[in-house]
């Protein structure tokens, strides 16, 4: 099993609402959660990480 499947089955388990990154080279699909695509350069789905960071986030 991927660790992606690992991860959505226990948030699915928990009940927490989840949204995954994935650049253009890849494709996600799953009924729970939500799954966003950023461009396919170098560090897009880091940097598009960081955007949702605000200042003092733990």
């Amino acid at each position: 099993m991927a660790l992606g499947q690992i991860i959505v089955g226990l948030t699915k388990q928990r009940q927490i609402l989840i949204t995954m990154r994935i650049d253009m080279s890849h494709e996600l699909s799953d009924e729970y959660g939500k799954v966003m695509t950023v461009n396919l350069q170098a560090d897009c789905v880091d940097n598009a990480l960081m955007d949702n960071f605000k200042t003092n986030d733990k």
